[in-house]
Formats: structure tokens, C-alpha cells, sequence
């Protein structure tokens, strides 16, 4: 078994990830060697702005697992996830100082998220420190285990939302 959080954290992973979290297999039919292969796919969030975020939030609007329990497919190796929950939710608030953003440098914000064919897409949801949060919509995708995909963006809170509760589970 192989486990995907669905409740990541930012101050955890922010400048930790220089490679992706990784499996190894090891079998006769390999010709006996130990094999690493990258386990998950990442959605990289680039945000620049002057807000502080408190959470990033990735879903499957089709409800489709995005992150939990793997187990190894014997024919193709590869991680699959079998249950779990439909989305990933970054905590950002960092302890009450929350993940600052810079006017004129992109934050990079990480979330995992299982290799798979999202076929309606992902949304993205970002909520700040003062109830606002900006949504955006990743269109149809596929997504391989070690593949990084991402989204440059300057955050501005949705202009006609009056107040948004959106820590870790929205």
C-alpha cells in the first residue's frame, strides 16, 4: 500500500520538494533489481499577489478518487489509487502566520495528487486569511505518475464574494 494524503501541509513540503515521493519495486522478473518509480503526479500553483493564503484546495468534480489508498497493478507496476477522497486540501495557515504572497515573485504552492484521466478537469480552489477565495478550473486532463503540472496566476479574490470559509475541507 501506497498512501496519499488527502491533508497536505505547507510548511511541510515548501523547499522540501526536490523530487517526487517514490516506490520501489523489486522482483525476479526484473532481472532481480530495485527499481524507484515516481508514485504520484503534482499540481504545481504559482501565485503572486498580496494576500496571505490559508488553503489550496484540488477536486475531482466528477467525484473520482484523487488522493488516498494505492495498491501496485502486478501487470503494469504502477501505483492505483483503489479508495479515498475525491480532492486534496493544502493547509496553508501555517500556524496563524498563514503562506504570505509576494506582488512580484511567485509562491509555489504544491498538491499531490494520484496519476489519472480526469476527464471534467480539476478545480482548484484557493481561499485567503480574510474569507476571500479565486477559483480556477483545469480543463480536461491526464496526468502520469511523475508529472508536474503548472498553474502561474496572480490572486485576486473573486470580486462579487462577500465571505468564503475555506480551511482544508472548504
Amino acid at each position: 500500500d501506497l498512501k496519499l494524503p488527502y491533508s497536505q501541509f505547507q510548511n511541510t513540503v515548501e523547499g522540501i520538494i526536490t523530487s517526487f515521493p517514490m516506490y520501489a519495486a523489486y522482483s525476479p522478473a526484473n532481472g532481480n533489481k530495485l527499481i524507484f518509480n515516481d508514485g504520484f503526479a503534482l499540481i504545481n500553483l504559482k501565485l503572486k499577489g498580496t494576500a496571505k493564503i490559508s488553503s489550496v484546495r484540488v477536486e475531482n468534480p466528477a467525484e473520482s478518487v484523487v488522493a488516498g489508498i494505492s495498491n501496485a497493478d502486478a501487470a503494469t507496476g504502477k501505483f492505483t489509487v483503489t479508495k479515498g477522497m475525491d480532492f486534496a486540501a493544502l493547509n496553508c495557515t501555517n500556524q496563524g502566520a498563514f503562506t504570505p504572497l509576494n506582488a512580484s515573485t511567485a509562491t509555489n504552492f504544491y498538491v499531490m495528487v494520484a496519476p489519472g484521466n480526469y476527464a471534467p478537469g480539476l478545480k482548484v480552489s484557493i481561499c485567503d486569511s480574510e474569507h476571500g477565495a479565486m477559483f480556477h478550473t483545469i480543463p480536461a486532463i491526464t496526468l502520469e505518475a511523475g508529472q508536474v503540472y503548472t498553474i502561474s496566476k496572480t490572486y485576486a479574490c473573486e470580486s462579487d464574494l462577500v465571505f468564503y470559509e475555506g480551511f482544508d475541507n472548504f
